[in-house]
């Protein structure tokens, strides 16, 4: 785990230039299509960083992720590689699944604390830097 944590928070440095305190929240979702195929459009509450895996993109067709990017229009992310992650700013950013059309999707979304710190600073919490 702390190589994954720590893989994850230097994609984070990489992509805002500072570090976030430490994982808020892990959640396995899944997609079937007799189920739940999709999520409405949503932000992530207080998360500043939101990091999307797909566990196994062999199992399904469709998905990805949709961003809205003005009130009338979206941009469609395809699905991630197996390996990869997307990241983005879960707070501000207004975004849902894209519906699956076959199989099962299974997803880990890790929502990263809203609180930021420079690389070195002490913090309260747990497993910071």
């Amino acid at each position: 785990l702390d190589f994954a944590q720590n893989s994850l928070f230097f994609l984070c440095y990489l992509h805002w230039g500072k570090y976030p305190n430490y994982v808020d929240s892990i959640q396995l979702a899944q997609f079937k299509m007799n189920k739940i195929r999709t999520t409405n459009w949503h932000h992530d509450g207080l998360s500043e960083m939101t990091c999307l895996v797909n566990l196994d993109p062999s199992l399904f067709t469709g998905g990805g992720t949709d961003i809205r990017t003005s009130i009338f229009s979206y941009d469609h992310i395809d699905n991630v590689q197996k390996g990869h992650v997307l990241l983005f700013n879960g707070r501000m950013t207004l975004h849902k699944s894209h519906p699956i059309t076959s199989g099962v999707r299974n997803i880990l979304v890790f929502w990263l604390n809203a609180g930021y710190m420079e690389r070195g600073e002490k913090n309260d919490a747990e497993g910071s830097y």
